[in-house]
């Protein structure tokens, strides 16, 4: 029992969200906060598919019940949505930049 709970403690990935606001941020010219936003809207799409993890975990859970192996392979942190939420404070940070910068229309999202 000892060694499931000391396995189940590291299961799952540990999160390490970005930055919201960087010193460098208010001297990013219009192209670059662009640039930067558009990548952020990648990563965020990218994070978003790897955050639902209910139904995986929910499977394991069930053939954990039949055989011990499964449980292992639960991700039980939810690192990933602390992530997305980092990229998703940095995307609405860098779009007020954008626009109090008057670099044009609000960027799409």
């Amino acid at each position: 029992m000892v060694t499931l709970i000391l396995l189940f403690g590291c299961a799952g990935k540990t999160a390490q969200p970005i930055r919201v606001i960087e010193i460098t941020d208010s001297s990013l010219t219009c192209s670059q906060l662009l640039s930067q936003i558009y990548n952020l809207e990648r990563s965020g799409a990218e994070l978003a598919g790897q955050t639902d993890k209910q139904g995986k975990n929910a499977a394991l859970a069930v053939a954990g019940s039949f055989v011990i192996v499964p449980y292992f392979f639960m991700d039980l942190k939810e690192g990933e949505a602390v992530e997305l939420n980092a990229v998703r404070a940095r995307h609405m940070h860098l779009s007020k930049l954008y626009q109090s910068n008057q670099c044009g229309d609000k960027p799409r999202s």
